[in-house]
């Protein structure tokens, strides 16, 4: 539990030394103190909700398989999104890449170039479907139930994924493209 604690006191008091700064209190009178129990604990009682709610968190990790579900699901919906896209015949344009509970998705077109169009279309349709997904960030709340949803819808979107390369992207696409977020000239 170490490296919690570390973390949140470098939190803490980076917090406080910001918001004192900004109040032009100069730097804090009284620091954080670490308990026998590992868990920082803060004299002015603050920000009190923060650390109760990281001491949650801590217990929550320590006590139940976070780390080891979000993986498996993580693979579980990486492994379903290969098996839509093959069905699609999309494979070699849309595919999940990335640690299995932080993935990504490509967006090629039909000459295996990154395609913004057919990206936003894929968000369009997943979005008609009630999926938000620029990414795939599994979280630990998410059920087996919502991987399913997930993988369903993408299958769905890619259908029409399929024939806008097949189409063409603008038959299907409503409204422009989304731009990168990382580009030279905004």
């Amino acid at each position: 539990m170490a490296p919690f604690s570390i973390a949140v006191l470098d939190v803490v008091v980076d917090q406080a030394e910001v918001v004192a700064q900004l109040h032009g209190r100069g730097t804090r009178q009284r620091a954080p103190v670490i308990a026998g129990d590992g868990v920082v604990r803060e004299q002015t009682e603050q920000r009190t909700h923060a650390l109760a709610a990281a001491r949650a968190v801590m217990k929550i990790y320590r006590d139940e398989p976070v780390v080891r579900t979000l993986w498996e699901r993580g693979q579980r919906l990486a492994e379903g999104l290969r098996q839509v896209a093959a069905q699609h015949n999309v494979s070699a344009f849309v595919e999940p890449l990335g640690r299995p509970c932080c993935l990504v998705f490509t967006s090629r077109d039909a000459e295996g170039k990154p395609s913004q169009p057919l990206r936003t279309l894929l968000i369009q349709e997943l979005m008609k479907r009630g999926i938000l997904a620029p990414s795939l960030v599994v979280g630990y709340s998410h059920s087996n139930e919502d991987i399913d949803r997930t993988i369903e819808a993408f299958g769905e979107s890619l259908a029409i994924y399929r024939k806008a390369l097949d189409e063409g992207v603008e038959n299907y696409l409503v409204g422009r493209p989304v731009k990168p977020a990382f580009r030279t000239f905004a």
